[in-house]
C-alpha cells in the first residue's frame, strides 16, 4: 500500500477561524478503540456543518495509516451549497 503525505495541523495551532465554526472546511478528528484493541473507528467532525464521517481501521493505526484511510474518505464528500 502506498501513502500519501496528508498535513495535519495540532490543535493548538489551528486558525483562528476554525474558532467561530463559521466557515466550513475546519474538521476535528478522533480515534476510538475498543476495549482490549481488537477494532477502532476514526472519526471526522466539520466544525461548522458537523458533518460527520466514521472511518473502519481493519488493523495497523498508526499515523500514517489513518491519515490515508481519512484522506480516501474524503474524496467522496458531498457538495453543500
Amino acid at each position: 500500500m502506498v501513502y500519501e503525505k496528508v498535513d495535519m495541523v495540532n490543535i493548538s495551532e489551528r486558525p483562528r477561524e476554525a474558532d467561530d465554526r463559521a466557515v466550513p472546511g475546519f474538521w476535528k478528528g478522533d480515534l476510538i478503540i475498543r476495549k482490549g484493541n481488537k477494532s477502532q473507528i476514526a472519526t471526522s467532525v466539520d466544525r461548522s456543518t458537523r458533518f460527520v464521517m466514521l472511518v473502519r481501521i481493519p488493523y495497523d493505526r498508526n499515523a500514517e495509516r489513518v491519515a490515508y484511510l481519512l484522506a480516501k474518505k474524503m474524496e467522496n464528500l458531498p457538495e453543500f451549497s
